[in-house]
């Protein structure tokens, strides 16, 4: 038995009085007419602490959000109810509920998803970013965040910093009866702080987040890091002119710079957009669609990255997907009813 397993049976069934054998009966009879759907079962701990202007101001205790989703796939069209309450006669109702309401589209197939014999490598630990460090030393690390700041650069005025973490655990439970299980950490630091150099004030921030625990990702190199990032943003702001006006090129670096990328153009890179016309990438799979240098991929397998996961809210293992290469559409990001519809085979590459 895995440690994601072992985890998920001891808060989903171990803690609810619930039975995951007669749970997985339950999803596959309810499923038996769907063309697809899934019990999605989660819970959530999170805690953060956060410093400003030299002292502590907010250090929140646990907080634990938990529930289920039930979704019943039929052609084109899914219904779908969730629920807080963790309990066999509350999945049974909700799933009654999906089969009543569902929207009776066309079949076009039985969803197919991969095996859960599929053994990928682990991408990230399942251990606690919530109970390695106390809250003592939480606040010490923001004190010390705080103080390298201060004596970094005199014309620092202000420091405010933050840490988060999170520990998501998730089951899901496929038509077909596959289980998969899943515990997703996730660390957090995140500092802003204020320049003035004469009348001038400037601002500068950054932040490092990563599906470790807190002792692993919240070294003193890292946070160092993440201030001297920080710094070096405002300092540079204080040298900054007004930029002139016109058509001018745009250079992306990496990290949250992939947001602006995903809403101008990652929205159309989905498979639902495309297969319905509304995407301006519809029908245009190996043509040219930018220029020779850009290669654009979808990747959720790179360790201990804030954006991985082992498996998406299908139970599809995650993967690298090339959508443009060299300027050349290559394909669109797709969920197993796209997938279906459009005759779409998802090559799952694992490690054994």
């Amino acid at each position: 038995m895995s440690d994601a397993r072992r985890i998920t049976d001891q808060f989903f069934f171990a803690n609810t009085g619930m039975d995951p054998d007669r749970v997985t009966k339950l999803v596959t009879s309810a499923l038996r007419q769907a063309d697809g759907g899934e019990l999605f079962l989660q819970r959530v701990m999170e805690k953060s602490s956060s410093f400003s202007d030299g002292r502590l101001v907010s250090s929140a205790p646990t907080s634990l959000d938990q529930g289920f989703g039930f979704r019943f796939i039929s052609g084109e069209s899914a219904s779908y109810a969730h629920s807080s309450d963790l309990s066999e006669g509350s999945i049974k109702k909700l799933a009654s509920t999906t089969k009543a309401i569902r929207n009776y589209s066309p079949s076009t197939g039985r969803v197919v998803l991969p095996s859960s014999s599929i053994i990928l490598p682990p991408y990230y630990t399942v251990d606690n970013p919530l109970d390695d460090i106390s809250d003592a030393d939480r606040i010490k690390m923001l004190e010390e965040i705080n103080a390298y700041a201060r004596a970094a650069d005199s014309r620092v005025i202000q420091v405010s910093a933050s840490l988060a973490s999170s520990w998501d655990v998730v089951t899901i439970i496929r038509h077909d009866g596959k289980r998969f299980d899943d515990v997703r950490p996730m660390s957090q630091v995140a500092v802003s702080l204020i320049v003035k150099e004469g009348d001038r004030k400037e601002q500068g921030s950054a932040s490092v987040g990563k599906r470790m625990i807190l002792t692993d990702i919240f070294s003193e190199h890292s946070w160092k890091n993440c201030v001297d990032d920080a710094l070096n943003q405002a300092t540079t702001n204080l040298r900054a002119m007004p930029a002139p006006s016109g058509d001018l090129p745009v250079v992306l670096g990496n990290g949250w710079a992939a947001v602006m990328l995903h809403e101008s153009v990652g929205h159309g890179l989905e498979g639902d957009a495309a297969r319905k016309g509304a995407s301006a990438y519809a029908g245009l799979v190996g043509q040219k669609v930018a220029s020779d240098i850009v290669t654009i991929v979808d990747q959720g397998n790179i360790s201990d990255e804030r954006g991985s996961l082992h498996f998406d809210d299908e139970g599809m293992p995650t993967q690298k997907t090339t959508l443009i290469e060299n300027g050349k559409l290559q394909g669109f990001m797709q969920d197993s009813v796209s997938a279906r519809i459009m005759g779409v085979v998802n090559h799952i590459t694992a490690s054994r």
